[in-house]
């Protein structure tokens, strides 16, 4: 225990005492910020403590390696063996193998310079196996509902080769993007679940259109002919995928105008990658379409093309892998039927009254959820919740309260003439509820002046002071005396410890160990070329993102203010940038991306009481997934950002299909919206449950980046899927209006014209 002198009752001593005059480098501190869980006992002597800290600065020597970039082999090496003595294997890959025990007494944690890197890498690499899971659940779905459960007529071949087209469009887009020099960042790797949710979108709508004209044409009489329908399937299902692709690659290609870097990239990549993603469709699905029809024609097995299988129409499945169960299991057209019926009961009156009801609450709830939204991030939630990071702050949080360290930077000017501000900048230090005053403002300059201004101090006893020697503002008047006793100062032991704050304009000045003298070739009056102040910003000031933000700037505009040029650091300021601007970013682009699928949908939707509706089921389901975000505790950062405008793609897609085949449909506004979905709800419905049930593999994974992902992810699948199935039908059922088909039209120009002839015979 640590004997203290008696406070008043009731409070715990936390007073350090005195150290001796320059008997040590380093500075008196508070024991509260080293031991915490404090306990006294009856005489208020310190008893007990749960948790020691301890605070180390390593020399940092970086060179630049070709493979890994800038590093610091020898510092990143020393931290690992650290950490492997604390029990700990911050790298289980690297050489050589460590043996890392932990301690039978004490657990540790902390908090290294390499441990974020580390701990976030592991955790991604950790949901590689959950990647390649929802990539296996993808194939499978679409190997299922691309055809029928058949031996021919099934769609595994298909399959492979809408998910090979994603493949081929991420090469390729990084094959271009790296020919015209465009950074590839991190954010980018979000992008390969969009390309499959598009992808798998616009195979499922292709071959949906195929199979269509196939029994249209059968059921007519017509020809079967596989060019000719090929050339159907891209005149009505290509125009469908041609206004989701566009529209969704023009949003991103103007979103990618933003000024933050890597959001800007992750558009520019996105929407080449969507236009090129549209022409792989074109000119390597179809083919293949094409290929597979000729296939089962010829009733040769899928992915085994050389087998020949007794000949079956498409609607006649036998069943396929050895599979005994009766023939009437793999009938299918469950799910259309159930979704033909569904549109049926909604696009009725009492239907119609009852979605516009639920969607107005969901609506109401989202738009709620919207105004409460926060702008949030901090960069431990990149770390696993098992990890000894995240023990490490949440020990910090409970127990010692420490913030976030910054450094006042003062750049080149004349130190003398500046005292009165170091003075100012001292004082703001100090009193500013921003810092943690548990921790002492580590300055030099006033350090310095304690030691300068002490009546016995023999090194400044002939110098002279404004006001006065005594004042607590007292300043060097002389300028040769000033530089002089600072250098005399800062060569002795006594002010050792800040060397590594103070940085000479004459190199021969600085110092790495004592000296009895000023070193040949230093010339003092040159002044200082930089120096800093050493503080911590308090918990409080750093708790959410807005906090952290509006203490940076605030900090940023005082002390520049109270010296011209000076400004606070912190590392974690990179990241703190983010949170000042990503809302008005988010809605820049989600402005952007607004205007341009109002322009994009008007134009290849060319009917005003269709294309109103599409957007506006959009922009309901961005609402709604932005305000359902913050009651799943989702804010809005640089990582949701993304994940909102894939969203946008998303929603689009479910929206322009449904509205794209009701403008293709005839009769009635309700008959055209129930034939809309039974021939194309299906596809629409497949792309929405194989996005979900690859996200949802996602949603176990430990990592920040990929349970956003998920959640976002799936409030807009789900959101956007039934704005696009259920909502958008019922709406267009009522203000859609009616379309007579060619044959009818036809019939009745022929009935007017036969009328017409007899009216004349007769006259």
């Amino acid at each position: 225990s640590v004997t203290t002198t008696t406070p008043a009752a009731g409070m715990l001593n936390t007073d350090p005492g005195e150290a001796p005059e320059s008997a040590f480098e380093f500075q008196p501190t508070k024991i509260k910020t080293m031991v915490g869980g404090l306990a006294s006992d009856a005489t208020w002597e310190y008893a007990s403590g749960k948790h020691i800290a301890g605070f180390w600065a390593l020399s940092k020597k970086e060179l630049y390696c070709p493979k890994e970039g800038v590093v610091d082999p020898v510092a990143d090496e020393w931290e690992r063996q650290v950490l492997c003595l604390m029990g700990i294997d911050a790298d289980p890959r690297a050489e050589p193998k460590l043996d890392c025990k932990e301690d039978d007494l004490l657990k540790f944690s902390g908090l290294f310079q390499r441990s974020l890197g580390d701990e976030f890498g592991n955790a991604i690499r950790g949901d590689i196996s959950k990647l390649s899971a929802s990539y296996f659940v993808i194939i499978v779905y679409c190997a299922i509902m691309l055809g029928t459960c058949d031996s021919v007529h099934s769609g595994a071949a298909m399959a492979f080769v809408a998910v090979g087209i994603v493949g081929l469009t991420v090469v390729s887009t990084l094959g271009l993007m790296g020919y015209f020099q465009v950074p590839n960042g991190n954010l980018n790797n979000n992008l390969y679940f969009l390309l499959l949710g598009l992808g798998v979108d616009d195979a499922f709508v292709l071959t949906s259109e195929y199979l269509t004209h196939s029994r249209e044409a059968k059921t007519k009489g017509g020809s079967l002919d596989v060019p000719e329908l090929i050339a159907k399937t891209a005149r009505t299902g290509g125009i469908s995928v041609l206004i989701t692709s566009a529209t969704d690659a023009l949003a991103f290609l103007v979103g990618a105008t933003t000024v933050l870097p890597a959001l800007s990239w992750f558009c520019t990549y996105a929407g080449v990658s969507i236009v090129l993603c549209y022409t792989f469709q074109l000119t390597v699905f179809l083919p293949c379409l094409a290929l597979n029809a000729r296939r089962t024609a010829a009733s040769k097995m899928d992915c085994c093309c050389c087998f020949t299988r007794p000949e079956r129409g498409l609607d006649d499945a036998q069943g396929c892998c050895c599979c005994c169960l009766p023939k009437s299991v793999f009938k299918g057209g469950v799910l259309k039927r159930g979704l033909t019926k569904f549109t049926e009961k909604t696009t009725t009156p009492v239907g119609q009254v009852l979605t516009f009801i639920i969607f107005a609450v969901i609506s109401g709830v989202g738009i709620f959820g919207t105004t409460k939204i926060y702008k949030d991030f901090k960069l431990e939630w990149f770390i696993p919740d098992s990890s000894y990071v995240n023990t490490f702050f949440n020990i910090n949080q409970d127990y010692f309260s420490t913030g976030t360290p910054i450094t006042v930077n003062f750049p080149q000017s004349d130190a003398f003439a500046m005292q009165s501000n170091l003075h100012e900048v001292y004082g703001y230090l100090n009193s500013s509820q921003l810092i943690n005053h548990d921790v002492a403002v580590d300055s030099w300059y006033a350090e310095f002046m304690e030691w300068a201004t002490e009546p016995n101090q023999a090194a400044t006893a002939d110098d002279t002071f404004t006001p006065s020697r005594t004042d607590s503002n007292a300043v060097f008047s002389q300028e040769t005396e000033f530089y002089s006793a600072l250098y005399t100062w800062y060569r002795t032991t006594v002010g050792a410890r800040y060397r590594g704050s103070i940085l000479w304009a004459s190199e021969a000045c600085n110092l790495d160990g004592n000296a009895d003298a000023v070193p040949a070739g230093c010339t003092l009056s040159e002044g200082l070329k930089a120096s800093r102040f050493n503080a911590e910003l308090s918990l409080a000031a750093t708790n959410r993102g807005t906090d952290r933000y509006d203490t940076m700037t605030s900090m940023r505009s005082q002390i520049s203010a109270l010296y011209s040029g000076a400004f606070p650091y912190s590392f974690d300021f990179l990241y703190w940038e983010e949170v000042g601007i990503i809302d008005e970013e988010l809605i820049k682009n989600l402005a952007i991306c607004g205007a341009v699928i109002l322009v994009v949908i008007f134009a290849l939707v060319p009917n005003p009481r269709i294309a109103i509706w599409v957007v506006l089921c959009v922009v309901l389901s961005i609402v709604n997934t932005l305000g359902y975000m913050y009651f799943w505790d989702v804010t809005i950062s640089g990582v949701s950002t993304i994940y909102v405008l894939i969203c946008v793609g998303l929603a689009v897609d479910y929206a322009a299909h449904i509205a794209h085949m009701f403008k293709e449909s005839t009769g009635t506004a309700r008959e055209r919206a129930i034939n809309a979905v039974d021939r194309i709800g299906v596809c629409t419905f497949n792309a929405v449950l194989s996005t979900l049930l690859a996200v949802v593999v996602v949603g176990f994974s430990e990592s920040y980046v990929f349970r956003i992902f998920f959640k976002v992810l799936f409030l807009v699948v789900v959101i956007a899927g039934a704005h696009g199935l259920w909502l958008l039908p019922a709406i267009l059922s009522l203000v859609g209006g009616s379309k007579q088909s060619l044959e009818s039209y036809s019939a009745g120009e022929a009935a007017v014209d036969k009328a017409s002839r007899i009216a004349a015979e007769d006259a």
